[in-house]
Order: C-alpha cells, then sequence, then structure tokens
C-alpha cells in the first residue's frame, strides 16, 4: 500500500507545481520602485494575475502583455532570492527565489529611515504627490546606496498641484498661496477618501500600499518639535501624518506617536532629513499675508527641541544626517510678498491722501527689516544645529545652505542649461518652496557628497542631465505648458 501512496503524492504534488517563471531584470537594488516583468509562460496560472508579491512586499501597477506581467516593486529589507507570489482565479501560485535583491553598497544602509517635514517627503507644487514622493532627496539618496527605504506612497492625482496655469500673469508671474491653495482643494481630497461602504474617511484609500509599513515617514508642514513630540492638535498636520504612517486611524482619531519615536522603535543604521527645521524658519513667511517675524520659533524653543531630537537619535546608534537650512528668504516668495506689501502701502495712501512717497519709502523699510530678521534668526538656527552636531560623533550636518549659496551665487549648469533657485529658473517647483525633481537630485547629491566625506564611502553622485530631462519643472517644461518664464522678469 505504501507505493501507490508514495507515487499518487509524487502525482499530486506534480499538479500542484506552479511551473516556473523568469524576470527580467533578474536582480534589483533593495531600494525597488522600478519595474520587473515576469515571464509566465511556463507558469500554472488560471486567467489574469490580481495580485503579485515579491519578498512579502506588494507590488503594484500589474500590467499584463502577452505572457508577460510586469509590475514595479517596493524592494525588500534583505538581500538575496526573494520568492514571488502571484494571485490568480484558481489561487495562489508560489515562484520560490524567482527574483533576487542586491545588497547594498555598504553595512550602513542596512537600516535606513527619514524625518522631517515637506522636502523630505517629497512636495511639489504645493502638496505632496506620488511623483513628488519619488522624486524626494532621502529616497534619491538611499538608491544611490541600494537602500530599502520603503515609501508612503500617495495614489495619483490626490492632491491638485499648482500648475503653469495658475501662476498669475508676467511680469510677475505669482504663484497662488500655497496655504489658500491646499485649503481650496481640500475638499475634493476628503471626498476621494470617502470610504462609502464603511461609512468613513478611509486615509487607506490615498495610499498605494496602505498596509506598507514607511521607513520615510517626514510629515509635510512639521516643525522640530512635531519631529520630537507629535503632531499635536493641528487638523492639518493629523491630516498628512495619517496617510504617511497612519492610513487606519478615523479622521478624528489623532496620532500620538511621533516621528523620533518611530525612528527610535525601528533601530536605524542611518538616520536623515532634509529639513527637521525648515518650517520653524519660513513659517514667517507663509502663515500670514505678510512677512511676519512673530511666526518664527523662539530661538531658545528651537535649541531644546532640536537638542532632545539629536541626543535621541545619538542613543539608536545610527549615523544621523540633518541639514541645515537655506535663508528662507531666497525663496521667491518672499520677494512676492515685499513687493504686495509696498504695493498695500501705496494703494492705502493713494486711497487716504497722503504722501505716497513717504508711506512707500516707510513700509519699504519695515518690511526689508522683517526679511533682516528672519535671515538674522535662520542664521542662529544653523548655528544651534552646527554646535549640536561638533559634539556628537555620529551626528552630521549637511550644509544645505552653502550649497544654495553657491547657486545664488554661480547659477547651476546643467547639460548646458542654467538652473537658479529663482522663479521658475529649474531647481523649484511652481509653488516657488519646494524643490523640483532636479532640485531634490541635487540636494541628494549634497546628503552623497557628505556621507563620503564623513564616513569615507565612495557612493556615486546622481547624474543631473538625465533628472532635467524629465524634470516637469524645467523651464523647457513649463514652457511647453504655456508659462513664458522669460517675460517673468518681476521681482
Amino acid at each position: 500500500m505504501k507505493q501507490p501512496i508514495f507515487f499518487v503524492a509524487l502525482m499530486l504534488a506534480a499538479c500542484k507545481s506552479p511551473g516556473v517563471v523568469t524576470s527580467e531584470p533578474a536582480a534589483g537594488a533593495m531600494s525597488g520602485y522600478y519595474e520587473v516583468s515576469f515571464d509566465v509562460s511556463e507558469a500554472r496560472i488560471d486567467g489574469e494575475v490580481t495580485s503579485v508579491f515579491v519578498g512579502g512586499i506588494r507590488a503594484y501597477d500589474i500590467r499584463h502583455q502577452g505572457d508577460a506581467v510586469t509590475v514595479i516593486v517596493q524592494g525588500a529589507p534583505a538581500s538575496g532570492p526573494a520568492d514571488v507570489e502571484m494571485d490568480h482565479a484558481e489561487g495562489t501560485a508560489v515562484f520560490a527565489g524567482a527574483f533576487t535583491y542586491d545588497p547594498p553598497v555598504d553595512p550602513l544602509f542596512d537600516r535606513v529611515m527619514a524625518m522631517g517635514a515637506s522636502l523630505t517627503q517629497g512636495t511639489q507644487g504645493g502638496v505632496p504627490t506620488y511623483h513628488a514622493n519619488l522624486a524626494n532627496p532621502a529616497f534619491q539618496f538611499a538608491r544611490q546606496g541600494g537602500a530599502y527605504l520603503p515609501l508612503p506612497l500617495l495614489v495619483p492625482d490626490l492632491f491638485a498641484v499648482i500648475g503653469p496655469e495658475d501662476i498669475g500673469p508676467a511680469p510677475y508671474c505669482t504663484p497662488p498661496d500655497v496655504i489658500d491653495f491646499i485649503a481650496e482643494a481640500s475638499v475634493d481630497v476628503v471626498n476621494k477618501l470617502n470610504d462609502v461602504e464603511a461609512d468613513r474617511v478611509g486615509f487607506y484609500l490615498g495610499r498605494v500600499d496602505p498596509d506598507l509599513v514607511p521607513q520615510d515617514v517626514a510629515v509635510g508642514g512639521s516643525k522640530v518639535a512635531n519631529l520630537v513630540h507629535g503632531a499635536g492638535a493641528d487638523f492639518g498636520k493629523q491630516f498628512v501624518t495619517k496617510l504617511v504612517y497612519a492610513p487606519y486611524n478615523d479622521i478624528l482619531e489623532d496620532v500620538t506617536v511621533s516621528q523620533l519615536e518611530l525612528v527610535e522603535d525601528f533601530g536605524p543604521t542611518l538616520v536623515l532629513s532634509t529639513d527637521a527645521f525648515g518650517n520653524d524658519l519660513i513659517a514667517a513667511i507663509f502663515e500670514s499675508l505678510d512677512i511676519d517675524t512673530s511666526k518664527l520659533t523662539p530661538v531658545a524653543e528651537l535649541r531644546a527641541d532640536l537638542t532632545e531630537l539629536v541626543d535621541r537619535l545619538e542613543a539608536t546608534g545610527a549615523e544621523v544626517f540633518l541639514a541645515n537650512m537655506p535663508r528662507a528668504t531666497v525663496l521667491p516668495a518672499t520677494a512676492d510678498k515685499r513687493e504686495a506689501a509696498i504695493n498695500r502701502a501705496r494703494t492705502f495712501a493713494e486711497n487716504a491722501g497722503e504722501d505716497v512717497d513717504l508711506a512707500v519709502a516707510e513700509e519699504t523699510a519695515a518690511v526689508d527689516a522683517r526679511i533682516a530678521e528672519v535671515e538674522a534668526v535662520g542664521v542662529e538656527y544653523n548655528a544651534i544645529l552646527e554646535e549640536l552636531a561638533a559634539s556628537r560623533p555620529t551626528i552630521h550636518r549637511v550644509d544645505f545652505a552653502g550649497r544654495v549659496e553657491e547657486i545664488e551665487r554661480d547659477e547651476l549648469i546643467v547639460d548646458g542649461v542654467a538652473l537658479s533657485v529663482r522663479k521658475f529658473g529649474g531647481l523649484l517647483s511652481t509653488d516657488g518652496v519646494h524643490f523640483s525633481d532636479t532640485g531634490y537630485a541635487l540636494v541628494a547629491n549634497l546628503f552623497v557628497e557628505t556621507i563620503n566625506a564623513e564616513l569615507g564611502l565612495n557612493l556615486e553622485a546622481i547624474d543631473l542631465a538625465p533628472v532635467l530631462a524629465t524634470d516637469p519643472y524645467s523651464p523647457a517644461t513649463l514652457a511647453e505648458g504655456g508659462l513664458v518664464v522669460a517675460e517673468c522678469t518681476g521681482t
């Protein structure tokens, strides 16, 4: 009796065998977010593949073409052969070791996390987007190291972005106020997140893969206090936080865990942030109609929170790379708001029958004094980071401010094109605050340069030319969208 049962078992096993698949490419970086095609011509799959997991992590954007199933993989936390699972009409087929993840370039990249605000999250055209998430400097840097940095990718077109058509007329070509633009679009976003069956706002509907645990936990709008203590009661920060790392929270259920606590719990080998205290500084420009220095985080408060942030990051044992901040007043919005304030003073004086020249002179002096105060406080913020990093061997300052200052002075030539941080100069997106693809790649390269210098690595820099060629915010692309950059000659 044993022999027939043995042969029956073999026959059953053969019948259940999923066959084989081959992949193109056969291997790739742990960083993920690239296409892989699987040839399923010799696989036992009934009908279309409905879901694909590679190494236990969901792949997305499934496309069928003949015998090929093409997906975008999201990387893996460990290198080596990865099983590929494909769900189809008759069940799940598992193909052992059908794809291989290459190890990172150095053990330092084994466990990477990113934290911060909108620059580290990936924001362009005023809002976080699928495209900007993938362009963010933290991910571009991680990709250079072959590191796994899973992203809280937003579904395409969740937020409306500031496009060329939203820019004001020449010569000033003023973009809409970022905060007002987001507020006006918020109703449409909430409607897209409306889960009718569950009768709730489902932030998970805004994520490509809400079950993926992100390691880039940066939340747009965060100040250094939010990194340390959490989003607090601020509805806007809570909204974005839920999209980033708490997608199953209810709209009225506050997220209490902070970015710093997530980093500590993860036990990273490397932590980076492009903008740990950027919003503490630019709040003076963007949180009110005028340039308002009362919106600046008091220096003593920033010192206390930044010190706690640095001390607790040091305690993780990770190598930590934190960028200082360029002058907030280099942003085009500063010049726009300066001009608007002077024009309001002029108009008021004309309507009141007052001395127009005197009113303009007084307002010019007042607004310039406020701008100078913002710049001075920014210098103090950067000095605090410099001081904290100098006494902690694993905390490294990345000189973002110095790099932007160089570009202000000399511009940046990429493939024969002169780029700048001026309005529509190619390094900023249409909102005049957040970076273009090329600008983000430039920042990523700054982290590459710093880590090479500080730790003796030899990471390869990103070639900016192909990035610029496909950048939706390059001057050439904006011109194709109807924005004649050469006519934007106003301040």
